[in-house]
């Protein structure tokens, strides 16, 4: 994986007068590829959770609530990219 083909993308909050909704993702969004799959996730506070890397699929990772630091390694683990996420 090239550490240069990551991307940040705002979510779009949609204001309504009983409860915003967060737009996470849709065909049109710059790095869509499809997807096959969803899965939800918490992560407790000071917690350090590990994700598979996979060799040959986009992972769309979305932060809905709270500060997330994602921190992506290079094939050969020479270059690292830190990225933190507030939502």
């Amino acid at each position: 994986m090239s550490l240069d083909k990551i991307i940040t993308i705002s979510l779009s909050n949609i204001n309504l007068e009983g409860g915003n909704v967060m737009h996470a993702l849709k065909k049109s969004d710059l790095g869509f590829a499809g997807f096959e799959e969803a899965y939800f996730s918490w992560i407790k506070k000071d917690f350090i959770k590990a994700w598979k890397r996979h060799n040959k699929m986009t992972m769309n990772l979305v932060v809905p609530l709270g500060n997330v630091r994602f921190i992506f390694a290079s094939d050969d683990k020479s270059h690292f990219k830190s990225i933190i996420i507030v939502a």
